[in-house]
Order: structure tokens, then C-alpha cells, then sequence
């Protein structure tokens, strides 16, 4: 079940999962600190009162000893006394001067050695105690002083959390267990070394005891390396890691590689953690005791916001799983959220969730999902393309449920629903996203697809098993104008465009093998253009029914717009590129309201809307200037010579809603194809209507424009009230 308080907000499911999921460390965390201490010192209790037993005994063979002293001073008295009453001369034997035996010294070496180690462990033990109970105490306090307020909970606790993870404290219990087990042999073989001049036979013994633990103890070290299912472990385990690594990955890996790769395994989180980021400063410091005056938006840096998600992302339930999105919407949107965008394009499980909920909601999925998919658009690829351009091998590539997941999105595209002017904005978004990437690469770097690359690729978008490798990312970007997705991957039938042309040629109609770079600027300007006219259907059949526009749309709108204008400009068009308009384009304009106005000659297209559906949202909707931008940059890429010059041969009646694209899939279903049990649950899946046709073969023969209508098999379209002789 999923877990719901009556303090919990809309916005705070992401926040309340967290905390949810960090209960359980948050008691059993400490109660091991304390556990690990209390046993430590223990034993270094009992062990230091042995080994100072051994050492009273030890040290006085670092100097003279009095009895010896004693008896060298009665021999040379004695023959004194007896000569004496011969008259004889004395002969005095000098005594031998004293020196420590080198035994000796090694012996009191490793036994004061092991006794300040032992000394040391069970200072450490009691400082754990007290840092455990402290973290236990501040969580508590912070729990009843923001119990309301998830989000500075949240925060907080992420705080102390990442600060117990950075700095190592569950290593830093393991490394005492590590001094305390060194004193033991340091012991053990100073022992040995003691017994030696006493008696041989006894000191060997010692040693051969202590060579059998010796080889129980690497053998302990070294099996777990060996098999992972191994429960045995030393704390010496990471240090023979840490080599293990290095002779493992030496050949053909960079120095540089191994180095960070084996460093990040040897010692886990807390190396890697203080590589990356070097932001503490005295506010994250304070802040540990008042986050009353927390900037949340401050404070999540990038770090702590992958930090955030891996605590918590596996941990949210199915049924909170959709409202969530939300949440990270917000935590990968922006500039500096590029290193998170990567990290979750990288996670398989996140992809799978994913692909699940959007596979079954359908057409009444969160409107959140598609917002997450454009959000993390920017970052799909960018990581592999880098790694490629740089030839260097990518940490992380695109999960492939991400290829099945924008395909599942074109599936719901194409099926009247709540949901379905959302999804195309998400594959505009994705389309611009592929379009900018492929704009950023040089072809020296990464040379064009061949036919047979292109083949492969398409064959490669199986459910879960893409991966970009060393081929251009342009492919993905023909597969998003081109292709269609059914059967758990896209298919290539014919190279006829599936967006709203901008002119009416084989510029904009068709999508080539291999594209140019005027080519994208086209396919820029196209897909724009079927942002804007599947916008104005929307409009259209609310403005029939009564309907209005939700908030997410809303706040979409605006947002998409600006982003489709700002990339017209990145791809400009070339004034030989500019053609003829087609007659979707000028239905388009017609639907805005803005034909009449832009059709009369010498028109700079600065009119906005006087009559239309987008005219209804003229002085309150915050995205109608950026539609009547966008549609302006469009119309200065078209050449309307031959439209402006039969203008009196037009009479401009509203549009039918016919004239906008259909969104949903003529043909019929037949039982024969492999998806008859799920349609019914999942219209979307309805098999496309084109037939397959191999990378070979010709495009179709362009539209016939007949009594206003556009025939191209499935495709039809009105251009009610325009002569068809103006298409140029």
C-alpha cells in the first residue's frame, strides 16, 4: 500500500517516499555503529590488559638488569678477598658492556605497537557511540520540529544522510575492526619473537599456530573476490580489491580509467562523493542544526539530488509511481540538472517502471509522464555521443526501454484522449532534442549511417536491447519522422514524412537517406509546424464542446512554443530553401486566424489573430504570443509569391475540423495481427496501415490534391475554401 499522510501535498510524494524508505536505516544504522563500538571495546578491554601483562614482563631486557649486575660485581670481590692474604696482584675483568638484543627490541616494538593500537580502537569506539547517538537525537528533534513540513524534513535528513555517507561512517566502524585485527598480529608476532631465545621448540609451535590463522584469515580476504556468493569477509577484502582491479583491467584500459574505476570500488561511495563535489561550505555546516531558513532550491545541488533518487527511487510504489513525476520534473529541470538528466537516462530500473506505466495507462497516463520524457529528452544520447566524439568508452548509455517508451508515446499519439495533444508535444520535444544533438556533431567526428547502419538500427530498437554504439544519432531522428512503432520496435516502411509539411515538395513531404544539413532545417520547421496544428485541432474541438484547456497543457504551451521559435532560429533556412506552402501549412494559418492578414501583399506578418480559434485566447493566454511568433517564423520560410499573387481567386471560410491532421488510425483491426488480445485494452496498439516495404524501395508518388482534398492512402486532409491550383 502505498504511504499516504494527511500532511503530505500533491507536490510532496517524491519527499514523502524518502522518508518513508530511510526509516528503516535510519534505526538499524545507528543500532550497528553502537553494536560495532560496544563490542570493540569489549575486546580491546580484555586485549589491552593482556598485552600490557606481556609487556611489564618484556621491557626490562631494554636495559641492564640489576641482578646481573649484582652477580658481575660479587665475582670480581670474591678473588679480590682471596688474593688478598696471598699478596697476589688482582687481575680485574672489566665487565662486557651492555647492549639489547635485537630480539629484544622487535619483540617491545610490536607489543607497545599493538597496545597503543588497542588503546587507540577503543577511543574511536567511544567517539562512534557518541556520533551515533547524536545522529539518532538530531533527526528525532528535526522530526518534531518540521513534521509538517516533508520537504525541510526531507532536506535535512538528506543532509546528515549524505554527510554520513561522504565522510565514510560505516567504513570508518570497518577500519577500527581493520586496527584492531593489525594489533592482534602485531602481537601474535611479537609473541612468537619473545619465545624464540627461551625455547625453540615452544616458539615454533607459536609460529605454526600462527601461520595456520594467517592462511584461515587471506583465505577469508580473498574468497569473496573469487565468488561473489562467498558470506566471508575481512576488512582487508577492499585492499586486495583495490590490486585485484588493477591486474584485472591493466590490459587495454587506460591508467586513467583504471585508476578512477578501482579507486571507486576500493573505498565505495566516499572517494567518489569527494572527487565530484567540493561545495561544503560554513552554511552546510549551520545548516546541519536549523534548516529553518533553507533555500530547497540552493540546497539540492546536483549530488544531492542523484543522491536523493537513489535513496529513494526504487522505494515508491506503483501507485505513487505517476504522481512522483512531478516531483523529479522539477529536480532535472534546468542548466544545472545535466549530470541528473544523465544518471536517470542510465537507470534501467527507472526505464522499466516507466515503460510499464506509460504501456498501461495509455491514452489516461499522468500528464507528469510526458513532461518527464521531454524534460530528460536533452539528456538521451548526449552522454554515448560525447564519449563517441571524444573516443572514449561512455560510463552509462541510454537505456533502450527509453526507444520503446517515446514509441509507445507515438502509439497514444495517434488515439483521441486527454492525454493526446500532451503526447505529441513530448515527441516535438524529443524530435528537437535528436534534431540539437545532431547539430552538434561534426561529420568528421561521427560519420553518416549507410543504408545497411540505418537497417541494423531499426532492427536494434527491440524492447531493451538498443544501444546507440559508434553509429550517428541522425539515424534515431529519421526513425522519429519516418518511422512507426509496433511490434516492440520501430519500422521503416517508406521514406513519406509523418509530420505537417511546410512546403509542398519533396523537401517536406519526404524524410531521405542519408539527410543534409538543409535537410534538418526543414524537418525543424516541420516539426514546429505539427506542434502548432495539432495545438489548433485541440482548440478547435474545445472550442466545439465547450472544453478548456488543462493546466498542464497550460503551463506545456507556453514553454513548447518558445522552444520551437528559438530552434528556427538555430536552423536557419537558406533563401533557395524556401518553396511554395503547402496547403497544410495554409489551413494552419487559416485555423489561427492570421491567412487573410498575412496573404495581402507587402505584408510584413507583424497582424496577429482577428477572427479563429487562437483568436479566443488573444489577451489572456501567456503562450498566444509565442504561437503567433513561432507561426511567424515559419511563414518566413515560405515563399507566398504565387498565393499572394491569386489572392482574389480566394474566399476564406473557417476551418472544418477535417482540415487539421487525423489523429486516429483509419484502418481498421483485424483479429490476424499479433496484438488481437490487447487492443481492446490498449487501442493504442493498433497495427499501422501501411504496408512493409524494404530501405530499397522508392517513396510513394506525392499527394493528389482533387476538390479540395488531400489523397495519400491514410493520410487526408481539407483545404475547404482554397482553390487547389495554389499550391504552387
Amino acid at each position: 500500500m502505498p504511504h499516504n499522510s494527511a500532511s503530505d501535498k500533491p507536490g510532496d510524494v517524491l519527499w514523502s517516499a524518502y522518508l518513508k524508505a530511510s526509516e528503516k536505516g535510519d534505526r538499524t544504522r545507528p543500532k550497528d555503529w553502537e553494536g560495532s563500538a560496544g563490542g570493540i571495546l569489549t575486546f580491546t578491554g580484555l586485549f589491552s590488559a593482556t598485552v600490557a601483562a606481556f609487556i611489564i614482563e618484556s621491557y626490562k631486557s631494554l636495559s641492564p638488569d640489576s641482578g646481573d649486575q649484582t652477580v658481575a660485581l660479587l665475582s670480581q670481590v670474591l678473588p679480590a678477598m682471596v688474593n688478598a692474604s696471598s699478596q697476589q696482584a688482582v687481575i680485574m675483568i672489566n665487565p662486557r658492556p651492555f647492549q639489547v638484543a635485537p630480539l629484544a627490541v622487535a619483540t617491545n616494538v610490536l607489543w607497545i605497537t599493538s597496545l597503543l593500537i588497542s588503546l587507540f580502537c577503543a577511543l574511536l569506539s567511544t567517539l562512534v557511540q557518541q556520533w551515533a547517538r547524536s545522529y539518532v537525537r538530531e533527526v528525532n528533534e528535526h522530526h518534531a520540529t518540521y513534521g509538517q513540513d516533508l520537504r525541510r524534513r526531507a532536506c535535512y535528513h538528506l543532509l546528515r544522510r549524505m554527510g554520513v555517507d561522504s565522510y565514510g561512517l560505516d567504513e570508518f566502524v570497518s577500519w577500527i575492526v581493520a586496527l584492531v585485527h593489525l594489533s592482534i598480529f602485531l602481537f601474535t608476532i611479537g609473541l612468537a619473537l619473545f619465545l624464540f631465545p627461551i625455547n625453540t621448540a615452544v616458539a615454533a609451535v607459536v609460529l605454526g599456530l600462527l601461520g595456520l590463522f594467517a592462511l584461515i584469515y587471506t583465505a577469508s580476504t580473498i574468497l569473496p573476490l573469487m565468488d561473489e556468493s562467498c558470506p566471508y569477509e575481512t576488512p582487508m577484502t577492499r585492499i586486495a580489491a583495490f590490486g585485484y582491479q588493477v591486474i584485472l583491467r591493466i590490459h587495454g584500459t587506460s591508467w586513467t580509467e583504471v585508476f578512477h574505476k578501482t579507486l571507486h570500488r576500493f573505498h565505495g561511495h566516499w572517494i567518489n562523493s569527494r572527487f565530484i563535489s567540493r561545495e561544503r561550505r560554513r552554511h552546510d555546516f549551520t545548516s546541519r542544526r536549523d534548516v529553518q531558513d533553507l533555500d530547497i532550491g540552493k540546497f539540492l545541488s546536483e549530488r544531492r539530488k542523484i543522491c536523493l533518487w537513489d535513496y529513494t527511487g526504487h522505494h515508491v510504489p506503483d501507485d505513487d509511481f505517476e504522481p512522483m513525476m512531478g516531483d523529479l520534473v522539477s529536480l532535472i529541470s534546468g542548466a544545472r540538472s545535466e549530470g541528473m538528466r544523465n544518471h536517470l537516462c542510465a537507470d534501467d530500473a527507472l526505464a522499466r517502471r516507466l515503460y510499464s506505466h506509460i504501456y498501461d495507462s495509455g491514452t489516461t497516463a499522468n500528464p507528469d509522464l510526458f513532461a518527464f520524457i521531454s524534460t530528460l529528452s536533452s539528456a538521451m544520447l548526449k552522454q554515448e555521443v560525447d564519449g563517441l566524439i571524444k573516443r572514449i568508452r561512455p560510463k552509462t548509455h541510454l537505456s533502450g526501454y527509453y526507444i520503446g517508451i517515446i514509441g509507445t508515446i507515438s502509439r497514444i499519439s495517434k488515439v483521441d484522449g486527454p492525454v493526446q495533444v500532451l503526447a505529441h508535444l513530448c515527441l516535438a520535444e524529443v524530435r528537437r532534442s535528436f534534431l540539437l544533438l545532431c547539430l552538434s556533431i561534426d561529420e568528421s567526428e561521427i560519420p553518416l549511417l549507410s543504408m545497411e547502419q540505418l537497417s541494423r538500427l531499426y532492427e536494434d530498437t527491440t524492447l531493451g536491447d538498443f544501444e546507440l554504439k559508434d553509429r550517428h544519432p541522425i539515424g534515431l531522428l529519421h526513425m522519429m519522422v519516418v518511422g512507426e512503432y509496433y511490434d516492440f520496435r520501430w519500422n521503416f516502411w517508406d521514406n513519406m514524412s509523418i509530420l505537417q509539411p511546410l512546403h509542398d515538395d519533396d523537401c517536406c513531404r519526404t524524410c531521405k537517406h542519408p539527410p543534409s544539413r538543409e535537410s534538418l532545417a526543414h524537418i525543424a520547421a516541420c516539426n514546429a509546424l505539427t506542434v502548432v496544428s495539432h495545438v489548433l485541432t485541440m482548440l478547435a474541438a474545445g472550442r466545439a464542446t465547450g472544453e478548456s484547456i488543462g493546466p498542464h497543457l497550460r503551463s506545456e504551451l507556453n514553454t513548447t512554443f518558445a522552444k520551437m521559435t528559438s530552434l528556427m532560429k538555430q536552423f536557419p533556412m537558406a533563401v533557395g530553401e524556401r518553396k511554395a506552402s503547402a496547403p497544410e501549412f495554409l489551413s494552419v494559418l487559416q485555423a489561427a486566424g492570421v491567412l487573410d492578414e498575412w496573404m495581402q501583399p507587402g505584408s510584413d506578418l507583424r497582424t496577429d489573430s482577428k477572427h479563429g480559434v487562437l483568436h479566443d485566447y488573444y489577451s489572456w493566454a501567456p503562450w498566444y504570443d509565442e504561437c503567433i511568433d513561432l507561426l511567424r517564423a515559419l511563414a518566413q520560410n515560405v515563399d507566398f509569391t504565387k498565393h499572394r499573387s491569386r489572392r482574389s481567386s480566394f474566399q476564406s471560410t473557417p476551418i472544418a475540423t477535417s482540415a487539421m491532421p487525423s489523429s486516429t488510425n483509419p484502418s481498421p483491426y483485424t483479429s490476424t495481427t499479433p496484438y488481437s488480445h490487447a487492443v481492446s485494452e490498449h487501442p493504442w496498439l493498433t497495427p499501422p496501415s501501411r504496408q512493409p516495404r524494404t530501405l530499397d524501395d522508392q517513396p510513394p508518388s506525392l499527394p493528389i490534391f482533387l476538390e479540395g482534398v488531400v489523397v495519400d492512402g491514410d493520410r487526408s486532409a481539407s483545404t475547404s475554401g482554397w482553390d487547389p491550383t495554389c499550391t504552387g
